[in-house]
């Protein structure tokens, strides 16, 4: 009898545990939509956030920089809507394809919409906006970080770090207001900043053999994809003997360490499967800071080696943890479906130990 009565327990308990492993809650699907916001002429303000003594529409980030229209006209484009949309379509298809390099779990997703602050995205229920346009100031009364102020012309986008996701997938981890998040960019770009690097007479659209459509594209999305990594938690990287897929830029360079080539920034880039970063990290668990995309201009800035103790980073590696987050931070939960099978289970494991004992 004990015998059998052990190797029904042993059978039961097996069994419970594989119907924990089937039934239990497995991890959702990681769905992550960025809503690029480019700012349009009488799109009016946005968010909940009101820039102060401003008489035009203008929006403002979380940061507090302030930000008006986006004027493609700048880049040599006509100014009408359907420039408008051919334009910022390829940017948005630049900016997809970067993160779509980034192999992901079937069940994870991080995707791209073109919309407005404040309007949700027709799918996934997490989402952050991101605005793109002209800088007209910073608004200190705004700031969420510490050390931000007027930024210089050489600042081609800013974003909150981390605000979005943590390494591990954890949306919100600092836990802002949902109202806020829903309604105000976490992230700018700054096209009158990258028109003032890519002045024509810089002669950019000789450079790698791009066409001027090319190169503004590339610097625009580039400058998006660096934004939105840092709102995933990824930090800025060292050039010098970083390593990506194509042997391409790492997008998370930056000329506040060693970015220093001009053509690096109109050439297509991706993010680095290793790369040395920075060695104290500005992020803490007490204050969400903001990280810059800094244009050195000029081909001849030598490259500025990394310090001795500078860390060792895969961007690749960190963005699968923050898209699809880690099962093993996934709590045990039953589901309705475990519960009717235990319950049918026990009963069945229950009339088996009787047989067995009416049969010895």
């Amino acid at each position: 009898m004990k015998k059998n009565f052990n190797r029904f327990l042993s059978l039961s308990s097996a069994s419970l545990l594989g119907t924990i492993g089937i039934f239990s809650t497995a991890p959702s699907a990681r769905a992550l939509t960025f809503i690029l916001d480019f700012i349009e002429d009488g799109q009016g303000e946005t968010g909940v956030l009101e820039a102060p003594n401003e008489s035009e529409d203008v929006t403002i980030d979380l940061i507090g920089n302030i930000v008006d229209d986006f004027d493609i006209t700048a880049y040599g484009f006509s100014d009408t809507e359907a420039d408008f949309n051919l334009f910022t379509g390829e940017i948005l298809n630049r900016v997809q394809s970067d993160f779509d390099a980034v192999p992901l779990a079937s069940s994870s997703s991080i995707n791209f919409e073109i919309g407005d602050i404040g309007t949700a995205p027709s799918s996934d229920s997490e989402y952050y906006f991101v605005q793109i346009g002209t800088y007209e100031g910073y608004d200190s009364a705004s700031d969420l970080t510490n050390g931000n102020g007027i930024l210089s012309t050489g600042t081609a986008g800013q974003a909150l770090v981390g605000l979005a996701r943590n390494s591990i997938g954890e949306s919100n981890p600092f836990n802002r207001p949902q109202e806020e998040l829903n309604n105000n960019a976490i992230s700018s770009v700054f096209t009158n900043h990258i028109d003032s690097i890519l002045d024509p007479e810089t002669n950019y659209t000789q450079v790698n053999g791009l066409s001027q459509e090319e190169a503004v594209v590339n610097a625009i999305a580039n400058t998006l994809s660096h934004e939105i990594g840092h709102t995933l938690n990824l930090e800025h990287v060292y050039n010098e003997e970083s390593v990506t897929p194509n042997s391409l830029p790492p997008i998370m360079g930056t000329g506040a360490l060693d970015f220093s080539t001009f053509s690096d920034f109109l050439s297509d880039q991706e993010f680095s499967t290793f790369a040395y970063g920075e060695v104290e990290p500005d992020t803490s668990e007490s204050v969400i800071e903001a990280h810059s995309l800094l244009i050195r201009i000029g081909e001849d800035v030598p490259l500025e080696a990394f310090p001795a103790d500078a860390p060792t980073v895969n961007n690749v590696a960190l963005l699968q943890g923050a898209i699809e987050g880690t099962t093993a931070s996934v709590p045990f939960e039953f589901s309705p479906g475990m519960g009717l099978f235990l319950v049918g289970g026990t009963w069945g494991f229950a009339t088996l130990r009787k047989k067995s004992r009416l049969t010895k």
